[in-house]
């Protein structure tokens, strides 16, 4: 998984296939601009259409980065549940912007296992499973 990742990447960034010796050129559905924020092929702005979740490193063993883009403002709760769903832990709970948000999370209490992590912010919610280590 992880070479097909960068692989992709490589083709994404440098916009050619290389196969054999032979290129192929293609137009990407989106790029990046220098400034982060997603372009179409016209080069018009996109904002997402749902919460972006990246949980890492992951596994972990006592912090990971949580890392969302929330597409509107207002509430936003990150919680985390273990695999019969109970809540083990609230990250946060408070008012953010519209971007991308940053948070740090300590499980020092919790125990090895797989967890998730859910974001919910205005009517969106995204969940990603992590896992503990000790």
């Amino acid at each position: 998984m992880r070479k097909l990742f960068i692989c992709l990447l490589i083709i994404y960034v440098s916009g050619e296939i290389v196969r054999g010796g032979m290129s192929e050129s293609f137009s990407p559905l989106f790029t990046v601009d220098t400034g982060g924020s997603e372009v179409n092929r016209n080069g018009a702005s996109v904002l997402p259409q749902q919460i972006r979740l990246q949980c890492y490193p992951n596994p972990f063993n006592e912090t990971a980065i949580i890392k969302f883009f929330a597409e509107t403002g207002g509430r936003t709760i990150v919680e985390v549940f273990n695999v019969e769903g109970e809540k083990t832990a609230d990250i946060y709970c408070g008012f953010t912007e519209i971007g991308w948000k940053e948070l740090s999370f300590s499980a020092d209490n919790l125990s090895s296992g797989i967890y998730l992590i859910r974001v919910i912010t205005g009517n969106n919610s995204q969940i990603r499973k992590i896992v503990i280590l000790r």
